[in-house]
């Protein structure tokens, strides 16, 4: 006997963001020395000595990989330090680009190489015994390697090392200022925020086929489309389940599928499944009802839901 075919549209909701739109940054803030050699008139082979510091930059997470962000570095010298009657100034501006690695979950790591333009701010005692402020400008650049704890999906803490160079060019600055190489330390604190203010799970369904609502039951163990799961939280995701419900237009949520973990910016594809109540039938050629895809998973340990 001949029937006519039913069919609806199933509308996906999912809290998500744009991928394409998503972006995360770093803002850090962090206290550094520098062990650094000093050449005074004392020593002209030079002394070693500890220049406290500030840093703080930003980072640009591009392809879950490579970072990029300005930076700026504040260097106190004292006159202590540097054998003379004045204290000093570092101050440098520039970028940075570093690559990173996630070992584990919670643990991350980076190297990277950062450069720009310094100034250079004291003051000596020139030849008739008279102060004379001096202000130096030139470049610099550093090498460094860093690991990171991430504490929860915003809050991370780290500890590296650098090695830096200022240029100097005046043998007048060499005499009381850092020169050459110097190895840095630091330990630090970043916060991670993402410019899309949203859930960090997109689900996009592509159905295969028509439903027809005479044979709903038979999409209880027929796949008539597929899940796409993206993972843009701000680390991997563990015991990840995917199920599907429907309100009184389904008798159960019917479970798609599950995996063990889905790494940052990753994805995986499930069937769609739908167990589907007597109220389908209802619906006239092209109907249209609303369906939501449930994800329960763990961040570093915290369940939630998107």
């Amino acid at each position: 006997m001949p029937f006519k075919k039913f069919f609806f549209v199933i509308i996906v909701l999912a809290f998500s963001y744009s991928m394409i739109f998503s972006v995360d940054i770093g803002i850090r803030a962090s206290p550094e020395v520098i062990f650094h050699e000093v050449i005074t008139t004392e020593n002209e082979d030079g002394d070693l000595k500890v220049a406290p510091g500030f840093c703080l930059n930003a980072d640009i997470n591009l392809f879950n990989i490579v970072a990029v962000g300005p930076t700026f570095n504040f260097f106190w010298i004292s006159k202590n330090t540097t054998k003379t009657d004045y204290n000093a100034q570092l101050l440098d501006f520039g970028v940075s680009a570093s690559a990173f690695y996630f070992p584990l979950s919670r643990l991350h790591l980076r190297g990277g190489v950062a450069g720009g333009a310094y100034t250079y701010s004291s003051a000596i005692t020139n030849t008739s015994d008279l102060k004379e402020n001096i202000n130096y400008y030139n470049t610099w650049y550093k090498c460094f390697a860093e690991a990171g704890f991430l504490i929860n999906p915003s809050l991370s803490v780290l500890a590296g090392a650098s090695l830096y160079n200022h240029t100097m060019d005046s043998s007048i600055i060499k005499q009381y200022s850092p020169v050459g190489f110097r190895l840095g330390a630091t330990l630090a604190i970043q916060y991670t925020f993402n410019t899309v203010k949203s859930d960090s799970i997109t689900v996009v369904l592509v159905q295969n086929e028509p439903v027809f609502p005479l044979f709903a039951q038979i999409y209880k163990k027929n796949s008539f489309g597929t899940l796409t799961i993206y993972n843009e939280e701000t680390a991997e995701i563990r015991n990840v389940s995917v199920s599907f419900r429907a309100g009184d237009y389904t008798a159960s949520e019917m479970l798609c599928g599950t995996t063990d973990i889905i790494k940052k910016h990753k994805s995986i594809d499930l069937p769609f499944y739908a167990d589907f109540s007597e109220e389908v039938l209802n619906f006239s050629e092209d109907g249209k009802i609303l369906g939501e895809i449930v994800v329960t998973y763990e961040l570093l340990g915290e369940k939630k839901t998107s």
